[in-house]
């Protein structure tokens, strides 16, 4: 008896192996759902909403966005976390999915519940001043607020902006800056442009209409490289702060269990798409960077930053239970 049980054993799980490779070598054979965790017109978004328009015609099925925003995406990310498997349902969010790992007291889901896919662009953070603001340096900011009280807007506690600003201030340059936190970037780039804050600590693609236009000057971008949009603004690293990197990024994850074929389909489709000049122009245009990562990168990235930012969000002793 026991032979037999070993063998149909065996039976049963290479049937189920055949059927997931089946399952992975017809897909997709119907439509795909995007759930974006944030509301239309947002980063996360009109990134999505570029790349998904692509991988419809790329993939030959319909590839439809869904905003279902909510605690900082945490609604969509446990939403699509107890889903199919199936690569059917993805989730697209940002940065905010590995720091709320640290910052939230207790999540309905973990990092254990979702398989990352690709991770396309990235927008670097960069701290801004008024043009009559009296620094117009990093340096100069830094100085200046060692002896003067000086306040900077984000898009809200809890924001990688904030986490990034706060960390970097206090942790790695010394200084005391009062956070004045925003409903969303727009009023926060609305406040320092009305200079009723010094400074405002944000992503690329929310200012770069104002450093085009010259009405706010770039101090400092977080970024490995400078950005086209500011190609005046130097990095943190050539300001004296080396190897300092914050970036929000949007991130495409599916339901854990997927099967890495499909995973992997969806990664090459991701890649293809962005590698468009067309789609790459677009994206870049808003102030983003390309990432072309292959699933085993893009699980090793969303590790690295679930740990970059428990350390940032920790040295500010951040938590909303």
């Amino acid at each position: 008896m026991r032979k037999v049980a070993a063998v149909v054993a065996a039976s049963i799980g290479a049937l189920a192996v055949g059927v997931g490779a089946v399952q992975a070598q017809s897909y997709p054979k119907g439509p795909i759902s995007i759930v974006v965790g944030y509301s239309a017109g947002g980063f996360a978004d009109t990134v999505t909403r570029i790349i998904a328009e692509r991988m419809s015609a790329t993939l030959g099925q319909p590839v439809v966005v869904e905003n279902q925003p909510g605690a900082a995406s945490n609604v969509a990310a446990l939403s699509v976390s107890r889903d199919k498997a199936d690569g059917y349902t993805i989730l697209a969010t940002t940065t905010s999915v590995a720091i709320n790992q640290t910052l939230y007291g207790s999540l309905e889901y973990s990092m254990d519940d979702l398989t990352p896919v690709a991770v396309p662009v990235a927008a670097p953070e960069v701290l801004a001043v008024h043009p009559e603001f009296p620094a117009q340096s990093l340096e100069e900011f830094l100085s200046y607020a060692g002896s003067n009280a000086v306040t900077y807007a984000t898009a809200g506690v809890g924001s990688g902006s904030h986490i990034a600003a706060g960390y970097f201030l206090s942790e790695l340059a010394g200084v005391k800056a009062i956070h004045v936190p925003f409903g969303g970037g727009a009023p926060a780039v609305g406040a320092v442009l009305g200079q009723q804050v010094g400074a405002t600590a944000i992503t690329i693609p929310a200012i770069a209409a104002q450093f085009q236009s010259g009405g706010l000057n770039c101090l400092a971008v977080a970024s490995p490289q400078r950005t086209p949009i500011a190609p005046d603004c130097p990095t943190y690293s050539e300001s004296g702060f080396d190897d300092f990197v914050a970036q929000s990024w949007v991130g495409f994850f599916v339901p854990a269990g997927t099967n890495p074929e499909i995973v992997a389909t969806l990664n090459t489709t991701v890649n293809e798409v962005i590698a468009d000049p067309a789609v790459a122009e677009r994206l870049e245009t808003l102030g983003n960077t390309i990432q072309t990562l292959d699933a085993a990168e893009t699980a090793d990235f969303v590790s690295g930053e679930v740990s970059s930012w428990r350390e940032r969000a920790t040295a500010l002793d951040l938590r909303i239970e």
